[in-house]
């Protein structure tokens, strides 16, 4: 009986004390700035998407920082849209802002740096053509024409990179 005490006091005392030294080892301080390669999964256009909406991407590579990984290939990161609008009418092209990116951890919601605009193209002889319409009345019929829509297609690969410093623990 006393072996078995002695046994579990000893146990106690080093998952206690020795445990959190071991785990603090692990974590790495990741610096602000700290560079990733994400990839697109779909295409998105400004159509369907709004203010506020997140994009799916993941990480090309892995994330090392001082010869140990972070974060692991293949993880999913979501690119929060800052604004997004559909093309329009007169041949305005539509408009998509994304600025921040960000990756759920175990503890922590690390956020990423990016500014992205991506816009579609105007068709820019609309106006002009409609113009001349006020004379010819049913050449204002092209005003009803779209520009194009903004789009970000399935297979991009954004730069994006850590907004502040994170201790992360290692894979």
């Amino acid at each position: 009986m006393k072996k078995l005490f002695t046994t579990l006091l000893l146990a106690f005392f080093v998952t206690t004390f020795y445990a959190p030294q071991v785990m603090a080892a692990t974590e790495v301080k990741v610096p602000r700035g700290t560079r990733v390669i994400v990839q697109v999964k779909q295409n998105y256009t400004g159509k369907k998407l709004k203010a506020g909406d997140d994009i799916m991407a993941e990480l090309v590579n892995d994330v090392v920082v001082n010869g140990k990984t972070v974060l692991a290939a293949g993880e999913n990161v979501y690119l929060m849209i800052d604004e997004a609008e559909a093309a329009h009418c007169w041949g305005r092209g539509g408009q998509i802002t994304i600025s921040k990116a960000y990756i759920y951890g175990q503890n922590e919601r690390y956020v990423f740096s990016l500014n992205e605009n991506v816009s579609g193209k105007d068709k820019a002889w609309v106006v002009p053509v409609s113009c001349v319409g006020l004379f010819l009345w049913p050449l204002l019929l092209v005003g009803f024409v779209k520009g194009k829509q903004a789009e970000i297609p399935a297979n991009k690969i954004y730069e994006i990179r850590f907004d502040n410093a994170y201790n992360m623990p290692a894979i």
